[in-house]
């Protein structure tokens, strides 16, 4: 891998979309480390920060659904989002004390679909990343963006607007071409897999 020149970028701020991450062993057959990006981007002198951004699933409502709907959400399904829960807990808190990620984290909200008789979870964060991208942009040069939906364009053509360069990071499966298009430069995880890879 060619040496990154930091210096052009000024200074740097990483938002990323945790679902990008979460998909990527799915997608191109590997998993990006939090603690491996973390260190990546530190090789920057001008890192103001690095921003993660997820939905938790809170146990109180997961005790909710289960008393309310037990024909829509078996005790399996209340289980599995409780270790999700426990899991996510665990590596934000070790993302933010051992590694300097900024975590932002919202309840993963959990809606009754009475057509399907099941639970749907909703849990995007991509308006609350949007809007801290724009409030922030005076306390940076170059916004890296770990995230794939094509949604981000508008956000991307802005900060471009607001004399920003914009980098998408993220892979094939992962993102929509449309965001590649617009970006000031586009970062493939395979690129840089031998530092991104957690084994």
């Amino acid at each position: 891998m060619e040496k990154i020149d930091w210096k052009q970028y000024g200074r740097i701020v990483v938002y990323i979309d945790n679902a990008n991450l979460i998909h990527s062993p799915s997608e191109i057959g590997w998993k990006v480390g939090l603690e491996k990006l973390a260190l990546f981007f530190r090789s920057s002198a001008s890192l103001v920060d690095i921003k993660l951004f997820d939905s938790i699933p809170l146990v109180a409502d997961l005790d909710g659904l289960r008393k309310k709907y037990p024909k829509f959400f078996s005790q399996n399904e209340h289980d599995m989002y409780e270790l999700r829960s426990l899991g996510q807990q665990r590596i934000f808190a070790k993302a933010q004390s051992k590694w300097g990620i900024t975590v932002i984290t919202k309840p993963l909200r959990l809606i009754a679909d009475f057509k399907k008789r099941q639970i749907i979870p909703k849990g995007d964060c991509d308006i609350d990343m949007v809007v801290d991208m724009i409030r922030k942009r005076k306390n940076y040069d170059t916004a890296i963006l770990i995230a794939g939906d094509g949604d981000y364009v508008a956000l991307v053509e802005y900060l471009k607007d607001c004399q920003k360069k914009v980098i998408v990071m993220s892979d094939r499966g992962l993102i929509a071409k449309i965001l590649v298009d617009v970006a000031t430069e586009y970062w493939p995880f395979t690129k840089y897999r031998s530092e991104l890879e957690i084994i």
